[in-house]
């Protein structure tokens, strides 16, 4: 008995239903991704773009240069201390003996805004020989307060140049919030332009393949109507070069998808290139129509390119204010009230004061 023809068309049948089950899991419907809002993207291109990172360090460090330009007018207080010794040499008239010197200078400085600048200092020196000599005083004590005042009379006077520095810097911190805003609101725009691209493409791609499919069809009708004979072979011809454009068509508008699909992913996505988009759609529009005048000059008053530009006015003026005071001759006035005193070693408190 031979068993080689009936097992033939059953393998043959047992491929084909493979290839069958295999072809239905290929053409298995996919679960549509969720769809994706306009408010989404904006919300992940403002949390993941890496300018508007960067840019909002720009305030904090506009504020630091407040604090640097107030710096010149903080107080400021110094502290310094000496020691100091010499040996003499015993001689026919003296015996040797040693000289130490120790000294104190404490001192408050500060410049005001109106070109004054205010100091206060006082020194205390003191003068020990070992061992002492009955001519001298030992230990000496000199001291001595020294009240300072200068004030600019031409060059650095007046608070509209001292302030110059500070106000620059804050306009410096406006400019940066506005700068801040200013890209922020880029990346807005930059993500609803990519957004909208990406919805007008995949609208575009349906009118494409609309277009092929009627193109097939005309194609159709031209064949059916040449063989009855009502068409010509040009007509057949027509039709099938309509076909053509109709598919090129097509191919350009699933590139179109595709590149739209990359320019969003990569303001909202980051490093998430391959990552599915959702479905989109345009937004109902139902307010009204703008008014040319109202729009105008509600884009001055908000516009922070504009804003911006004028604080960087301001702060030009600055800049040639404090040129043209650099250009005037320095005069100035200081008065000075120095006191000065000495402690005898036998008796407690100043002996000998002098004021100079």
């Amino acid at each position: 008995m031979n068993l080689r023809r009936p097992l033939l068309p059953a393998l043959v049948a047992v491929i084909v239903l493979s290839r069958a089950c295999l072809l239905a899991q290929d053409a298995a419907p996919v679960a549509p991704a969720p769809e994706l809002t306009l408010e989404q993207c904006v919300a992940r291109a403002l949390a993941r773009n890496f300018d508007l990172e960067i840019q909002r360090f720009s305030p904090q460090i506009a504020k630091d240069a407040i604090d640097v330009a107030r710096d010149g007018f903080q107080p400021v207080v110094t502290v310094s201390t000496s020691v100091g010794g010499s040996h003499d040499a015993a001689t026919n008239l003296s015996p040797a003996f040693d000289t130490t010197d120790r000294g104190t200078r404490v001192g408050v400085s500060q410049n005001l805004y109106t070109g004054t600048a205010l100091s206060v200092s006082s020194q205390l020196n003191r003068t020990r020989i070992d061992p002492s000599l009955p001519s001298t005083l030992n230990p000496a004590y000199n001291a001595d307060v020294t009240l300072s005042v200068r004030q600019q009379l031409l060059k650095g006077f007046g608070t509209s140049v001292n302030r110059a520095g500070v106000n620059r810097a804050r306009l410096g911190l406006s400019r940066a919030n506005l700068d801040l805003k200013t890209q922020a609101l880029t990346v807005i725009r930059s993500t609803e332009g990519a957004y909208y691209d990406v919805v007008f493409t995949r609208e575009q791609l349906e009118v494409r393949k609309f277009t092929l499919t009627l193109a097939e069809r005309l194609y159709d009708e031209s064949k059916t109507r040449r063989q009855t004979g009502v068409a010509t072979d040009l007509d057949v011809l027509t039709g099938e070069v309509g076909v053509a454009n109709a598919r090129r068509g097509v191919l350009l508008a699933e590139q179109a998808v595709r590149d739209s699909e990359q320019n969003l992913l990569a303001l909202i996505g980051q490093f998430e290139l391959d990552a599915p988009l959702g479905t989109m759609r345009f937004a109902d529009v139902d307010s009204a129509t703008p008014v040319f005048a109202s729009s105008f000059n509600l884009a001055k008053l908000s516009q922070p390119d504009y804003l911006s530009a004028q604080f960087g006015v301001e702060q030009a003026k600055l800049d040639v204010k404090v040129a043209k005071d650099s250009a005037r001759p320095d005069l100035s006035v200081i008065f000075r009230f120095p006191t000065r005193g000495v402690r005898l070693a036998t008796r407690p408190g100043f002996a000998n004061r002098s004021r100079f």
